[in-house]
C-alpha cells in the first residue's frame, strides 16, 4: 500500500467505516502510551469543525505563517506546474486567504464519516516519532480498505485551541498529537509528488 497510499483533500461521499474495520484500525496502536480516538460522533465533529475554522482565521492572520507556506507552494511541493506554483506562492504570501481555506476545510471535514485523534501522555520527540509510526500504519491499513484519510494538524498548532481539543478525549490530560478525518472517496487525479520508494527504504 506505500505507492497506493496518499492524503485525499477532497469530499469523502459520507458512507459509514464498519465497526469491523476501525476496530482493525485501532490496532494498530499499540505502542505504551500513546491512545488512538476514532470517532463517527457528529456532535464531535461539530466542535472540530469550529476549532478547525477558528484555527484556519488565526493561522492566517500570522504573515510568518503565509510566508512559509507560500515558500514550500512555490516549491511546487503540492504537485502543481511551475506556473501555477509561483502565482499560489503570490496569493498566499501576500493575501489573507484564511476566509476561503476555512469553508473549504469545513465542508471536507463535514463529509467524512470517522474523525481521528493520536494522543500522547507526554510531549517528548522520540514519543512524536512514534505518533507518527501509528499514524504510518493506520492509514496504510486504510489504504487497503479503500479508505482515505487527511491530517487535521491546524486545530494542534493554535495552543488555545490544542487545549480545547483535549477536552473532547475520555482522558483531557493527554496530549493531543495528530487530528486526522477518514472515510471513502474517489482517488485524487493528482497528489503531492513523491520521492522513488528505493530512496526512502533501507
Amino acid at each position: 500500500m506505500i505507492v497506493v497510499r496518499h492524503t485525499n483533500h477532497g469530499e469523502y461521499d459520507g458512507r459509514p467505516v464498519p465497526a469491523a474495520v476501525l476496530n482493525r484500525l485501532r490496532g494498530r496502536c499499540v505502542e505504551p502510551g500513546i491512545t488512538l480516538l476514532l470517532t463517527p460522533d457528529e456532535s464531535i465533529k461539530r466542535k472540530v469543525d469550529e476549532f478547525v475554522v477558528r484555527a484556519d482565521a488565526i493561522e492566517f492572520a500570522d504573515p510568518a505563517f503565509r510566508q512559509e507556506l507560500g515558500h514550500w507552494i512555490g516549491q511546487g511541493v503540492f504537485g502543481t506546474s511551475w506556473l501555477m506554483s509561483k502565482i499560489g506562492k503570490l496569493a498566499v504570501t501576500h493575501i489573507n486567504m484564511g476566509s476561503a481555506t476555512a469553508k473549504k476545510d469545513s465542508t471536507v471535514l463535514m463529509s467524512s464519516p470517522v474523525l481521528g485523534l493520536i494522543s500522547t501522555e507526554n510531549n517528548e520527540r522520540e514519543t512524536q516519532i512514534k505518533v507518527g509510526q501509528v499514524y504510518q500504519r493506520l492509514s496504510l491499513l486504510a489504504a487497503a480498505e479503500g479508505i482515505w484519510c487527511q491530517p487535521m494538524s491546524q486545530i494542534v498548532q493554535v495552543e488555545e485551541i490544542k487545549a480545547e481539543v483535549a477536552k473532547l478525549q475520555p482522558q483531557p490530560a493527554l496530549f493531543p498529537q495528530h487530528p486526522f478525518r477518514l472515510g471513502f472517496a474517489a482517488p485524487e487525479k493528482h497528489h503531492t509528488p513523491r520521492r522513488d520508494m528505493q530512496d526512502v527504504l533501507v
